[in-house]
């Protein structure tokens, strides 16, 4: 059995267990005792629980959005010389790059799905 299938299957058994093993509690609080135990059981300690949001409610995907849409309005829109529209597309591409990376270094607080795989 690959490493996959076994931690998928531990992690279910001992879902199973802490969910039929006392009072009800709420998702989160269940979610949290799962990754307990699996880190016990498991002697795992890389195992964190998170929130998962969409992708279209990502502020660095929608950065991203902004700033590519605005470079393709300034590119077909506007009618400049071709040194000015290079200017202006830099100038959003940086800014946007620079945006970019300081909402995912200091104001991301959780992850998408596909940022899990």
């Amino acid at each position: 059995m690959d490493k996959k299938k076994f931690l998928r299957n531990a992690a279910v058994e001992i879902a199973g267990s802490v969910l039929s093993s006392g009072a009800p509690q709420s998702a989160s609080v269940q979610a949290e005792e799962i990754g307990k135990e699996i880190n016990a059981r498991l002697d795992v300690k890389s195992i964190a629980v998170v929130d998962v949001k969409s992708a279209w409610l990502s502020k660095i995907n929608l950065t991203q959005i902004v700033a590519g849409a605005a470079a393709l309005l300034t590119l077909f829109g506007i009618d400049v010389p071709a040194e000015v529209k290079a200017d202006i597309i830099t100038a959003i591409v940086a800014v946007g790059g620079l945006v970019t990376w300081m909402l995912r270094t200091w104001f991301t607080s959780q992850v998408t799905r596909a940022s899990m795989k």
